[in-house]
């Protein structure tokens, strides 16, 4: 399929590209099998046709090319390059969001953690490691009143972390199952319901992106252990961040044009492209058009159903693919 610059539908692959910049990938309809694919740099657009094993399914987080899917309680990995997939135990939950993988869901190591509140007011952590049939479930006492946003959790230094609406940090110990919340809960963040916030792990750095209003369009801050509290973060230097409520990441920019921004599940008007915060400006821009504006109108609404992916078109024996199978 030859690249286009207008939505162009497609039954075949992507074609192959040697470029890794991520793509956005959205389903317009969640009764639908049909998914858009965007290329940022080139502003390009793919509709593709899947099977109707994504019929009614939700994008609930992506790494390295997979996605994890949802169908009421249950959920499976699919490679959209390659059209695999891959069965989970079954859970007996749904998750629409709050939920990761740590590694290739083809890999030994690889781990599935979700965290959600229980209606008992207790927090509830989710996980299964590749070769297990069984989730295992641990409940901790919610004394602080830590309300888990629907962000993707992170792992960090060995442990997962995730966010709450009032800026607390929340962490699960991977080695000795504990639960402890970082910081204080602060008045600043408590309108995470208007606008959203966002965790992002770059480097060793763990960054918190918030969504404002026209006054302050968006802040990054970075969560010192030391003090305990998030601290506010003027630039990014040569990273740039790309997020969305079930993928959030940080890169390495190929190119000066690229670094210092903040890269949005939002597509401009009038085939204008994906639209990009810059840190150095303060202003909202897009790729393949003459977007430029200190706030989002001309701009289509956020995104559901969505998320940025990294292009992964390697193949898997059947071995691999099976869950409870040793990949080795």
């Amino acid at each position: 399929m030859m690249p286009v610059s207008k939505r162009t539908f497609a039954t075949t692959s992507i074609t192959k590209t040697s470029n890794l910049f991520p793509w956005l990938v959205f389903c317009e309809d969640n009764n639908d099998i049909i998914y858009c694919f965007v290329i940022p740099v080139h502003n390009e657009y793919y509709l593709l046709e899947f099977s109707e094993l994504l019929l009614d399914a939700t994008i609930c987080f992506q790494k390295d090319g997979w996605l994890l899917m949802s169908r009421e309680e249950i959920l499976f990995f699919y490679n959209p390059f390659t059209r695999e997939t891959i069965n989970l135990p079954h859970v007996g939950h749904h998750f629409s969001s709050s939920i990761c993988f740590c590694s290739l869901p083809t890999s030994a190591d690889c781990t599935v953690f979700a965290i959600d509140q229980s209606d008992q007011g207790t927090i509830t952590v989710y996980s299964i490691t590749r070769g297990k049939q069984v989730w295992d479930i641990f409940n901790f006492d919610n004394a602080i009143q830590y309300r888990p946003l629907c962000n993707p959790p992170i792992l960090h230094q060995g442990a997962f972390y995730c966010v709450d609406y009032n800026g607390l940090l929340g962490a699960f110990n991977w080695k000795d199952k504990t639960w402890k919340v970082h910081g204080i809960p602060r008045e600043r963040y408590s309108d995470t319901y208007t606008y959203p916030s966002f965790l992002v792990k770059s480097g060793e750095d763990l960054l918190l992106v918030k969504l404002g209003c026209q006054e302050k369009l968006v802040t990054v801050l970075n969560f010192d252990l030391r003090v305990n509290d998030w601290v506010e973060v003027e630039s990014l230097g040569k990273h740039m961040l790309f997020i969305s409520h079930t993928s959030c990441f940080s890169a390495i920019a190929p190119n000066s044009q690229m670094e210092n921004k903040i890269y949005l599940p939002r597509l401009c008007l009038n085939g204008d492209g994906i639209l990009f915060y810059s840190l150095e400006t303060g202003r909202y821009d897009s790729f393949g058009g003459w977007h430029t504006s200190k706030n989002l109108y001309e701009t289509e609404s956020w995104r559901a159903n969505c998320t940025w992916i990294e292009p992964n078109w390697s193949k898997f024996t059947p071995r691999e693919l099976n869950w409870v199978e040793s990949p080795s």
